[in-house]
């Protein structure tokens, strides 16, 4: 067939741009840029507005559902009329605009002639007290801060959330905290939802992470001199409600990562450049594919061309993994060094 190149849309070619696949569409993010492609337009990431509370009376209240999301300032919330009210209580003050107001039980926005909005106080008053039901009205609006700025600054991504791939976590900042995606209202998985709460602090604050990447059933995080691991799990709540949440755990307290973004697994076995040196990781334990805290998994494996890898600057190297031709290189300065690791040469 005919290869056509043409121009979908601009980003900055100049930063290093990670590129993942995530419900049928492609994105990009290269720390100061979010974009996706949907296989027609290249845009810039917008956001999901989550719906942060249902079943408001009038007076505000209600019970809280989902956390504002970091990529922008929009949000949303379930009314529930009493049919005698006409003045609605959002749940914040000082809003940069009222989006719409929706009739849940129609699915369609209402006339802007029956409703008034006081942007400062954080109301909706009705020209005519709705009547009464249960989450039967929608009311959108934009606040002006947002944390949009912590997601672009992040660099490179990897998909994991327990036995599935249904998060995207972001990683690259310059921190040890890495940010994770959520689902919707309806339980889809979205990469352009990235709850407030959603973050994981990796060892001390004041060394970064270097890579990620999905171990089997763990995320496996790598800093410049240590090696972690991320479990899927639960924790009950004070007031009793179960949600998911993710552990940290550590594996090896002296060997890492030093090539940010360059940790690729080869043959179901990470790969990590660290020191002067090329580490696999694998836990050769009959009990568990997973690694665990043991010192032995870390296993250095270019000894034999090590007066030509000492040459390279790893911290600026380049990985890459050419599965079908059974090939594992290292890039940097116009030089690369290959292992084919089907003939171990």
């Amino acid at each position: 067939g005919e290869c056509i190149v043409e121009e979908s849309g601009g980003i900055d070619t100049g930063r290093e741009i990670h590129f993942f696949g995530f419900a049928n569409a492609l994105y990009m993010i290269n720390g100061a840029e979010y974009k996706v492609w949907d296989g027609t337009t290249l845009a810039n990431v917008g956001g999901y507005r989550p719906l942060v509370t249902i079943a408001v009376p009038p007076d505000g209240g209600g019970e809280t559902l989902e956390q504002v999301n970091k990529l922008t300032g929009t949000r949303r919330c379930w009314f529930s009329p009493d049919g005698e009210k006409s003045v609605f209580h959002l749940p914040e003050t000082g809003l940069l605009s009222l989006d719409y107001v929706k009739n849940l039980s129609t699915g369609e926005d209402m006339a802007a002639d029956s409703y008034t909005a006081d942007l400062a106080a954080g109301t909706v008053t009705f020209t005519g007290a709705p009547g009464a039901g249960t989450n039967t009205i929608e009311i959108g609006w934009t606040m002006a801060g947002n944390f949009r700025g912590q997601v672009l600054s992040m660099r490179w991504g990897e998909l994991y959330a327990g036995t599935q791939d249904t998060r995207i976590f972001l990683y690259g900042d310059g921190s040890n905290k890495a940010i994770y995606s959520g689902l919707d209202y309806d339980g889809n998985p979205r990469a352009d939802y990235f709850p407030d709460l959603n973050e994981v602090a990796v060892g001390d604050a004041n060394t970064p992470i270097t890579g990620m990447i999905r171990h089997y059933s763990r995320l496996l995080c790598f800093k410049e001199s240590s090696a972690w691991t991320i479990q899927y799990g639960t924790i009950s709540m004070a007031d009793g409600l179960v949600t998911e949440a993710f552990y940290v755990t550590p594996v090896n307290r002296s060997i890492g990562n030093v090539a940010p973004g360059q940790v690729r697994l080869v043959l179901n076995s990470p790969r990590t450049l660290h020191g002067s040196d090329v580490y696999e990781w694998k836990n050769n334990g009959s009990y568990s594919s997973n690694l665990t805290v043991d010192e032995r998994q870390a296993k250095r494996i270019s000894d034999r061309i090590y007066a030509t890898v000492r040459k390279f600057e790893l911290e600026s190297c380049y990985c890459y993994d050419d599965n079908w031709a059974q090939e594992y290189y290292i890039c940097q300065g116009g030089r690369a060094l290959v292992h084919n690791y089907a003939a171990d040469a």
